[in-house]
């Protein structure tokens, strides 16, 4: 369906799209191996139905998932359930893993071949597709072109990771962190996330970050403060997905997305109410560390960081789960003298200060975003280049293999996620 036709008979109203928004149903192709011909009792028609479709919305089903993460933008409730269709292949046959992601990319092709020869399905008509084995297979997602799981999948908390990773999303990170999945207030840091056991979903939460629905184009612009100036403010926050109640949702301070989020829907599951900051980098998003290492704000915490877009200072000075509103009191400057650089480049210096590392390339001065794959390159090739003034030999070649060594890991982990073969964390409850 056409935008346009989505919209026939929506009120006129500025935020139309928020009002009618286009459908955006989801294929849902569920699976057997040729060996493996049985269904699963525990997942019935009527349980796929109410998990993914209008029929079981208002029970913190994928629909509600997704209406509250993109602020209404996305709308699943019309997704088809299809199948069961029996694979022409074995459970051996499938070689799919994170080394392996041809194989991976073969399952997808075996079960969208079997939807079209069985059911003549155009995959043109939906959003997403969801691969779902009647028998333990994968997890995992593909972006822009299909997400798989099985039985023992089913949970709204690894749904909304593979499904994010289709909709183009990276496993979230905390600063400083040496790795990904690594933020438990996030939907995408899954096992690794604040989740709660949901009477009829099982493992279920935490909602998105306000960072990672902006990259995505789903935080509500009408309903965030932004400060791109150097000032003053006092803004009430409101829980960053409860789009039902009057207020601001979420604040843009810089490069800062500020959210407030409490322990209700799809974050039950989290330890108390807080104030977060997350920024985004790179398609991925970061929760940031406070000076007292500390990543939950509650009232009176003071929050002081520098990046390359400014210097924020906020206190919370109110925090009420019951009111549903958090109050930070905000101070912004802006950067007070540009950045210089001469012929090569610094990091290092950068890094402490928390702000952008810069490179001078063909006569350009170009700002290398804190905490990006980017910068961490940089900081390595400084190593390599600082080991040429090593006069011994063995330390400088020391030196240069340790700095190839991680800038060939650095890469790596980048290419993984932009071919989209996402592995998930393992689980750890909280």
């Amino acid at each position: 369906m056409s935008v346009e036709a989505a919209l026939v008979g929506c009120p006129r109203v500025v935020r139309i799209w928020r009002f009618c928004m286009p459908a955006s149903p989801w294929a849902i192709l569920r699976c057997q191996f040729a060996d493996t011909v049985n269904v699963p009792t525990s997942a019935d028609d009527a349980y796929f139905a109410d998990l993914f479709t209008g029929s079981g919305q208002g029970s913190l089903n994928m629909v509600d998932y997704f209406l509250d993460s993109s602020h209404g933008a996305v709308d699943i409730s019309g997704t088809d359930v299809l199948g069961w269709y029996v694979l022409d292949q074995d459970r051996a046959n499938y070689t799919g893993s994170g080394a392996n992601p041809a194989g991976r990319d073969q399952l997808i092709a075996w079960a969208k071949q079997k939807a079209i020869a069985a059911d003549g399905i155009d995959f043109s008509r939906y959003a997403g597709v969801l691969v779902c084995m009647n028998v333990p297979t994968d997890l995992f997602g593909v972006p822009h072109y299909a997400a798989v799981c099985d039985v023992d999948g089913l949970y709204p908390n690894d749904l909304a990771l593979v499904m994010g990773y289709e909709y183009g999303m990276a496993a979230s990170w905390m600063e400083g962190a040496s790795g990904p999945w690594t933020d438990p207030w996030d939907a995408m840091s899954s096992g690794n996330a604040y989740m709660f056991a949901h009477d009829r979903w099982g493992l279920t939460g935490p909602g998105l970050n306000a960072a990672n629905m902006y990259g995505r184009g789903w935080l509500d612009a009408t309903r965030t403060h932004v400060m791109n100036a150097t000032g003053t403010a006092l803004i009430h926050l409101r829980p960053l997905h409860r789009r039902d109640l009057p207020g601001t949702l979420a604040a843009r301070i810089g490069d800062f997305f500020v959210e407030f989020r409490v322990q209700a829907g799809f974050d039950a599951g989290l330890p108390h109410a807080a104030v977060l900051v997350h920024t985004l980098v790179n398609n991925r998003s970061y929760l940031m560390v406070n000076s007292d290492n500390t990543v939950a704000l509650v009232k009176g915490s003071v929050f002081d960081h520098q990046s390359s877009s400014g210097h924020v200072v906020f206190t919370v000075e109110e925090l009420d789960p019951d009111g549903e509103t958090a109050t930070i009191r905000v101070n912004y400057q802006l950067p007070t003298k540009s950045e210089s650089a001469g012929p090569g480049f610094e990091v290092l210096g950068a890094a402490s200060a928390g702000g952008a590392g810069v490179i001078f390339v063909n006569g350009k001065l170009q700002k290398v975003p804190p905490h990006s794959p980017a910068y961490r390159v940089l900081e390595h090739l400084a190593v390599v280049a600082d080991a040429e003034t090593v006069d011994l030999a063995e330390a400088r070649d020391v030196m240069r293999r340790e700095g190839y060594k991680a800038i060939g890991a650095t890469v790596a982990d980048v290419l993984q996620d932009l071919e989209g073969f996402k592995e998930v964390a393992p689980r750890q409850m909280h």
